[in-house]
C-alpha cells in the first residue's frame, strides 16, 4: 500500500463505518485483528449520501454487520472492509500444518477490553502518510475508569508501513493502551511502542512535502538533478509520499508533455500537478497492478507508465475489494512458497542420504572388484600344488598369467590345510565376492535411479506454482516414504486440487497447443509412467530433455498426422526443457520420436524408457504463450 491508495481506503471508511459501533475484537493470525462492526439505520442513510462514486453500498446497511480486518504482517500489511467474516482460509491453505508458528503479542490482547462496543466517531488519514487514525467514543470500561486516566476518547492508529506496520491503541492524549506488535527499546532507541509510553508519529524523513511545493520551489528542486540516478530514483528521494512506481508515473507523464512542446521542467511541474490533483480531490480508481516479475501491487489510479504485466489491471470498484483480492492471491503464493520450501527440505536430506548410500556402495564396488585376484590366487596354488605341502604358510612364485613379469608374487597360505584345500578356499572368496559385487551392482545401480529421481523431484518442486498439486504432491513423497505420515496431515476433504483435474489422471498436466493439439506433461514418476503405458499411442509424439532428469511430454496426434506441426513441436518441447532439470539453461536440448519408437525396458521403474530414431531440437525452457 502506498500513500494514494491509504488514502482511497480511508475515504471509503469514512463514508462507510463512521458512526458504527465496535463489537468484541480478536486476533486472527500473529499481527492480525479483526473488528466487527455494526451499522446503525442511520448511518446506513447516511452511507447513501457521503460514500464515493462507485462505491458499492454496504450490504444490509439497516443494523448489519461487517468487519474491518488488519493484517500487520511484515511482509504485507494490509487493512480493508469486508462483509464476509475474515479468517477463513481455503481447505487446500488448511492442510499446511507445519511447526514454527509464532504467539500473538501479549499486549495485542488489550484491545477487546478497551475496543468492545466503542463507537466510531471520526476517521482521518494523515497527509501523505500511511496512517489512518480512528477516533473512538464510549466503549467497555466504566466512567470512572475513564475519568481516573483522564481521557474520553481512544485513538486506534493503523499504521501501514512495510515491516514496522502496527495497530496502536492510545488515549487522546497520546498514552499507549495497547498495540499489536510492542516495539522495546532494544528494537528501536528512538520509538518505544509499550503501554503507558507516549505515543509518538514514526520520524519523517528529510524530504519535501509534494502538498506544499510551488512550481518556484518544485523547479528550484529539479535544478539540483545531476543525472547520476534515475528520475524516478530522484523524485523517490526528494518527495516524501512518493514511492518508485508513483515517481515513474509522474516521469512517464512528463515526457509524454514534453513531446509535445513543452520544456522538461514546465512538463515535469505539470504532471507532477495531475498526480496531486488525484490525492487531492480523492478521484481514485482501485486496482491491481499484475508486473511481469512480482505477485501483484495495489493502485489507486490507472498508470500510463510502460510497464511488463503478465495479466491486464484488474480495478475493483473499491479499495476494500482490491486489497481483500490482492490478500488473497498473495496467502495462495505464500503457501505455496512454505509448502514448496518445506517439501525441497525433505527432498534434500533424503538426496543426502541416498549420496551417502550410493559412496557406500561404490566403496563396496571397489571391494567386490578383489573377486579375480582371489580366482587368479587359486589358479597359482593349483599351478604349483606338486611343490607344496600341508604346513607351509605362504607361496612364493613367479607369476604364470604375466609371462613377461620376473617379478615373484607371494600368497598366504593356511598350514593347517593341504595345497588343494587351499585353492578351494580361495576358490570360495572369488564365489562370495563375485556374488557379492554382482547384488553391489544391482544396488548401486538403483541406487542411481533414486538420485535421479530424487534430483527430478527437486525441479518438479521448483517449478510448480500450484497449490493442489503440491499437496498431491506431498502425499506422493508420503507414498514413497520421504515424508513420514504424522509431518503433513491432510484433512478429510482437501477440497479442489490442481487445474489438471479434468484430465482422468490426476498426475498430468494439460496444455494446447496453437495448433490445437493436445499436450500432456507428467508431473512425477507415477505420471510419467501413466502417459507412456496408458494414454500414449503409436502416432503420439514423445518428448524428453536429453541428458537431463525431467517430465515426459506427449504430444496428442489422435488424427494420426505424419508429422506434427512444427509450431507445437516448439511449444512441447519448451515444456519438455521448463519441467527438467535444465530448466534454469538458456538452451535445452530435447528429443522427441514418435511413440512406437519409445518403449519401457521389462521391470524398469516407472518414468524408465528407451528411445530410438529421436530427433533433438535446441530450445529455451519457458511455459508461456499457452491458451
Amino acid at each position: 500500500m502506498d500513500s494514494f491508495f491509504v488514502k482511497a481506503l480511508g475515504l471509503e471508511l469514512k463514508s462507510k463505518i463512521v458512526g458504527a459501533r465496535v463489537g468484541r475484537p480478536w486476533l486472527e493470525e500473529p499481527f492480525q485483528i479483526i473488528l466487527p462492526l455494526t451499522l446503525s439505520p442511520s448511518e446506513g442513510r447516511a452511507d447513501r449520501h457521503t460514500r464515493a462514486p462507485g462505491d458499492r453500498p454496504l450490504p444490509s446497511p439497516s443494523g448489519g454487520r461487517v468487519y474491518l480486518y488488519c493484517s500487520c504482517n511484515p511482509a504485507f500489511p494490509i487493512l480493508y472492509l469486508t462483509s464476509k467474516r475474515p479468517g477463513a482460509s481455503s481447505k487446500e491453505e488448511k492442510r499446511l500444518e507445519l511447526p514454527g508458528r509464532k504467539h500473538h503479542d501479549q499486549t495485542g490482547a488489550l484491545f477487546p477490553k478497551y475496543l468492545t462496543g466503542a463507537l466510531i466517531a471520526e476517521i482521518r488519514v494523515v497527509d501523505m502518510e500511511r496512517i489512518l487514525i480512528f477516533r473512538l467514543q464510549g466503549g467497555s470500561l466504566r466512567q470512572q475508569d475513564f475519568a481516573e486516566d483522564d481521557y474520553s476518547c481512544l485513538d486506534l492508529v493503523f499504521e501501514l508501513m512495510g515491516r514496522n506496520a502496527n495497530v496502536i491503541l492510545t488515549t487522546d492524549q497520546g498514552k499507549i493502551l495497547a498495540a499489536l506488535r510492542s516495539v522495546p527499546a532494544h528494537k528501536n532507541r528512538y520509538r518505544q511502542i509499550l503501554p503507558g509510553h507516549i505515543y509518538c508519529f514514526p520520524p519523517k524523513p528529510a524530504k519535501e512535502d509534494p502538498l506544499s511545493l510551488t512550481e518556484e520551489s518544485f523547479l528550484r528542486l529539479l535544478e539540483t538533478y545531476d543525472g547520476a540516478i534515475p528520475w524516478p530514483n530522484f523524485l523517490h528521494q526528494k518527495i516524501a509520499g512518493l514511492d518508485l512506481l508513483l515517481a515513474g508515473e509522474i516521469v512517464a507523464r512528463a515526457e509524454s508533455k514534453a513531446t509535445t512542446g513543452l520544456s522538461l521542467e514546465k512538463a515535469f511541474w505539470i504532471a507532477f500537478l495531475e498526480i496531486m490533483d488525484i490525492y487531492r480531490q480523492g478521484s481514485f480508481s482501485p486496482a491491481i497492478l499484475y508486473p511481469e516479475d512480482g505477485t501483484g501491487r495495489l493502485i489507486s489510479f490507472p498508470l500510463r507508465q510502460q510497464i511488463k504485466r503478465r495479466l491486464p489491471d484488474q480495478v475493483f470498484s473499491t479499495a476494500s475489494e482490491a486489497a481483500r483480492q490482492l490478500e488473497k492471491i498473495w496467502h495462495q503464493m505464500s503457501a505455496v512458497q512454505t509448502l514448496r520450501s518445506y517439501l525441497e527440505q525433505k527432498v534434500h536430506l533424503a538426496l543426502d542420504k541416498a549420496r551417502a548410500r550410493h559412496l557406500a556402495l561404490e566403496d563396496d564396488l571397489c571391494r567386490a572388484e578383489q573377486a579375480e585376484q582371489y580366482r587368479k590366487q587359486a589358479d597359482l596354488i593349483m599351478a604349483y600344488a606338486h611343490q607344496l605341502r600341508k604346513g607351509m604358510d605362504q607361496l612364493n612364485a613367479r607369476d604364470l598369467f604375466d609371462p613377461q613379469s620376473e617379478a615373484f608374487i607371494t600368497i598366504p597360505l593356511d598350514p593347517r590345510l593341504t595345497p588343494i584345500q587351499n585353492a578351494q578356499s580361495y576358490y570360495k572368496k572369488y564365489t562370495k565376492a563375485k556374488r557379492s559385487k554382482d547384488i553391489v551392482r544391482q544396488r548401486l545401480e538403483e541406487a542411481q535411479r533414486e538420485l535421479t529421481s530424487l534430483s527430478l523431484w527437486l525441479s518438479r518442486l521448483e517449478a510448480e506454482e500450484s497449490l493442489g498439486a503440491l499437496l498431491e504432491y506431498a502425499d506422493t513423497l508420503r507414498e514413497e516414504g520421504i515424508i513420514q505420515p504424522d509431518e503433513l496431515t491432510p484433512q478429510a476433504d482437501c477440497g479442489p486440487r490442481a487445474s489438471s483435474a479434468r484430465l482422468p489422471f490426476k498426475d498430468i498436466r494439460r496444455y494446447v497447443s496453437v495448433d490445437g493439439l493436445e499436450i500432456l506433461v507428467g508431473k512425477n514418476d507415477r505420471g510419467n509412467d501413466t502417459l507412456i503405458n496408458k494414454i500414449a499411442r503409436k502416432d503420439d509424439l514423445w518428448l524428453h530433455a536429453q541428458d537431463a532428469a525431467g517430465s515426459h511430454v506427449l504430444v496428442r496426434n489422435p488424427q494420426r498426422l505424419s508429422q506434427i506441426p512444427y509450431s507445437t513441436i516448439l511449444q512441447a518441447a519448451s515444456l519438455a526443457a521448463y519441467f527438467s532439470k535444465a530448466r534454469n539453461d538458456t538452451k535445452v536440448a530435447v528429443a522427441y520420436a514418435f511413440k512406437k519408437y519409445v518403449t519401457k525396458p521389462k521391470g524398469a521403474k516407472p518414468g524408465l524408457v528407451v528411445m530410438s530414431q529421436k530427433t533433438t531440437i535446441l530450445v529455451s525452457p519457458e511455459i508461456k504463450n499457452f491458451p
